[in-house]
């Protein structure tokens, strides 16, 4: 790190530690105080700020959700598809449900789209998802 950025980030963090104290000792009281002599509406600034950092959130909701997009486009469709027997992944779902040790203990609940059964691509999805989540493994499968 050149002695320009090492000192432009010394110069930032103490500027961050000073507003950090200035915010700490302020009152409500005091700022709508300061707020009201600068010709400014303690209503208005409380809008303007709301409204400035839900613009934050959202601009770092749309990054995260575009790099998540990015590496699920990215991924080989082959990486995720293994061919495993559907009877075998019913049997060992359900038996690693009823076992307290395994899924259940582990708080894993499931739904169904319609309210009762899975389709053969649900199944084979959890299961992979499961896989991936490190809550199982092939091994599992063994009668």
């Amino acid at each position: 790190m050149s002695a320009k950025t090492s000192d432009r980030l010394a110069k930032a963090s103490n500027l961050l530690h000073a507003i950090v104290d200035e915010a700490e000792e302020i009152t409500p009281e005091n700022a709508g105080e300061e707020l009201l002599a600068c010709g400014i509406e303690p209503g208005e600034a409380v809008a303007a700020t709301r409204a400035m950092a839900s613009e934050l959130l959202a601009q770092s909701k749309k990054r995260r959700l575009g790099a998540a997009q990015r590496a699920v486009a990215a991924r080989q469709p082959e990486d995720r598809l293994v061919q495993r027997d559907l009877g075998a992944i019913s049997r060992a779902l359900a038996r690693l449900a009823s076992h307290p040790a395994t899924m259940a203990g582990k708080r894993i609940a499931l739904a169904y789209r319609n309210g009762k059964t899975q389709s053969e691509q649900d199944v084979m999805s959890l299961w992979q998802d499961l896989i991936d989540l490190g809550a199982v493994s092939d091994d599992d499968l063994v009668d």
